[in-house]
């Protein structure tokens, strides 16, 4: 038998997890799309996380990689939709949804964002005699990069090599493992946060010109001490600290 202690997820949470309504997953679970798992004297049902797909999505990484040789061939800007699961998935009624998102429930892939999000989306523009033109985005205008902590892909290792900041988000929990401490980042550029709100401090702090650590409590041991100069009777204030860069 299976030892579920500790490891089950109530209806409402396996919901939010899967961004779905607690009646599409009670339907789910009805027609075995899903299992589910009975406890207590009431019969109450559990779910696992490994049984609500909380792993690493099979063909996802296929998709950006299409995607990235696309753009990367044709010079257009493009973009994938989610796959789904099983024709089991594909088939079911997802019910009564929220207005915003009708269009995307009405198209199998979610392709309404996609293709919204593609007609704002700027050219690809690889000629260099015009990259100096008034109007083009360009790496100088990129002030930093928001991204997943663990998660190394292509716009990291850019941003890394581009001297970009990097500010990696510590509660958009994902399944990789990577250790962003360990890549080759300059002084002041990888900032760990703990959420998106404290993100945003840091991407103003940042865009104003403002060393996000001088914010940050407690600050390196200082030293105040004071220096009469040869030719001036006023004292000289001097401020040291453990800061290498200070």
């Amino acid at each position: 038998m299976r030892n579920l202690e500790g490891t089950t997820l109530t209806p409402s949470q396996a919901a939010k997890l899967l961004n779905i309504h607690i009646n599409t997953l009670r339907r789910w679970t009805n027609k075995g799309v899903l299992e589910s798992y009975r406890v207590g004297p009431r019969g109450d049902r559990r779910f696992t996380r490994q049984d609500i797909g909380d792993m690493v999505n099979p063909w996802g990484g296929v998709e950006a990689m299409l995607t990235h040789a696309i753009s990367l061939l044709f010079d257009i800007p493009s973009a994938h939709s989610p796959m789904m699961e099983s024709k089991e998935i594909l088939n079911l009624d997802v019910g009564v949804v929220d207005p915003r998102k009708s269009a995307e429930a009405t198209s199998t892939p979610y392709l309404h964002c996609i293709l919204k999000g593609l007609h704002r989306s700027p050219r690809i523009i690889n000629n260099p005699s015009v990259h100096s033109h008034s109007g083009l985005l360009t790496v100088a205008n990129i002030s930093c990069l928001v991204i997943p902590d663990r998660c190394v892909g292509l716009p990291t290792l850019a941003a890394l090599e581009q001297g970009i900041p990097v500010i990696a988000v510590k509660e958009n929990k994902n399944r990789m493992q990577n250790k962003l401490e360990e890549l080759p980042f300059a002084r002041g550029k990888l900032f760990m946060v703990d959420n998106y709100l404290e993100a945003v401090g840091v991407m103003n702090a940042i865009k104003a010109g403002v060393a996000p650590e001088t914010v940050r409590r407690p600050l390196a041991y200082t030293t105040v001490c004071e220096e009469n100069e040869p030719q001036d009777s006023k004292p000289l204030l001097k401020m040291i600290t453990d800061d290498p860069a200070g």
